[in-house]
């Protein structure tokens, strides 16, 4: 009888000490950051500053979809639903004035970032980007993965 009740007690704080509770997460990977989806299948994740302001978020299409399939090609945001997102996050108004130049292209391998920079935020679209088959040397754009909203006055942690 002993045996079997030390054999439970052991199990039971084996299993304690491998739970992951909150505490333990934000103590290995810090502060918790809020995730919403802002539409079906697309996420947004938010990072606050100390004074609770938002002062990042992150913009992207679910990969992992309930049936366990992991989409990667299927994940691009279209122009068609990233802009009501960006506007409805940060619209015209809350931006500032444009800096100039606004846009920055960078193009690296497979993946290209865009970059507009106002007075008050900075917004960078991460997309992929692939050869023309036909001609081998005109760039195409296959999608946007992600969308990063930076506000510039309001440091993250």
């Amino acid at each position: 009888m002993r045996f079997i009740a030390l054999a439970f007690a052991i199990a039971f704080l084996a299993i304690s000490a491998t739970a992951q509770t909150a505490k333990d997460l934000n103590a290995r990977y810090g502060a918790p950051h809020d995730s919403y989806e802002i539409r079906p299948g697309i996420f947004m994740t938010a990072k606050f500053a100390p004074d609770g302001r938002l002062c990042e978020v992150s913009v992207e299409k679910r990969h992992v979809k309930s049936s366990g399939s992991i989409l990667l090609d299927e994940t691009f945001m279209s122009p068609d639903e990233m802009t009501p997102i960006v506007q409805e996050l940060v619209p015209i108004n809350e931006r500032g004035k444009e800096n100039k130049p606004s846009e920055d292209i960078s193009i690296i391998g497979g993946g290209m970032t865009t970059t507009y920079d106002y007075e008050n935020v900075r917004i960078t679209y991460y997309g992929a980007v692939a050869r023309d088959k036909g001609t081998k040397k005109t760039i195409v754009v296959r999608g946007t993965a992600a969308i990063i909203i930076q506000w510039k006055n309001r440091g993250c942690n």
